[in-house]
């Protein structure tokens, strides 16, 4: 008999409808699966772009146990066999992100514990207020302005690789990166001395460290959230996380 949805025209989604699908069929995955908990864990903790990101397109084919990959777990929740197809489509970038919780005493990909099946999956919609699954079921809204405590993981797209090149029948799809700074090759040990370790003032922007000043921008062209959050003497949160956070408000444009 032949299989007529191998013949069948995927038609393009909304990038927002791609992130819902995904996000229900994820939440499934995950709750009914911990092998690709496992999987999702693992590949997160590589950071392949200094962050807790797992990229669908880039792993789609890599297997979560013996003879599945991450896709054939997935498609036995998804809507038809199209539809992983569908969504990779319509928003290339989907990915996967964990948040880093654990400055609040909250999850972290780090100290996941993959055991517990009761994971929320919220796709990151831009909106005041996402909704959460679990399951596949709609659980509750998460705020904007909330910060999460218990295991969650975003659906969102990758920002910070584009696509060179998609994957065909023959090869796999190509990322680049928007930066270096997102590349790990890249993490040496003086470079994050000389970025990370030292003190920033906006005032002197390095001068006074003897560094040389070619690798510091002046600070008319630092956008001043940059500037603010370093400066903010915040008891909770981190220059990074005062960028997403400052004012009880999620900054969804920050990368």
């Amino acid at each position: 008999m032949v299989d007529k949805s191998a013949f069948e025209v995927i038609k393009p989604i909304s990038q927002g409808e791609a992130q819902r699908k995904f996000a229900q069929i994820l939440s499934k995955a995950v709750y009914n699966n911990e092998a690709v908990r496992s999987f999702i864990h693992r590949e997160s903790l590589k950071k392949f772009d200094n962050a807790y990101h797992v990229l669908y397109g880039k792993v789609k084919n890599m297997e979560v146990e013996a003879g599945v990959t991450f896709k054939q777990a997935l498609d036995v929740y998804a809507e038809d066999v199209n539809t992983l197809d569908q969504i990779e489509k319509s928003a290339p970038l989907i990915n996967i992100h964990i948040p880093d919780m654990a400055y609040l005493g909250g999850f972290s990909a780090e100290e996941w514990d993959i055991s517990d099946n009761h994971v929320g999956v919220v796709p990151d919609l831009g909106n005041e207020s996402n909704t959460v699954f679990g399951n596949g079921d709609s659980v509750y809204a998460l705020l904007s302005t909330e910060v999460p405590t218990n295991p969650l993981l975003v659906v969102k797209n990758n920002t910070r690789v584009v696509l060179r090149s998609p994957a065909t029948k023959s090869s796999e799809a190509v990322y680049d990166f928007v930066d270096d700074c997102y590349n790990p090759a890249y993490n040496t040990t003086s470079t994050k001395s000389k970025y990370y370790h030292e003190k920033y003032r906006a005032d002197t922007v390095g001068y006074d460290m003897g560094f040389e000043p070619y690798l510091y921008l002046s600070t008319d062209v630092i956008d001043q959230r940059l500037i603010d959050a370093y400066n903010e003497k915040h008891p909770v949160l981190y220059p990074r996380e005062y960028l997403y956070y400052d004012s009880g408000h999620f900054h969804k444009n920050v990368k």
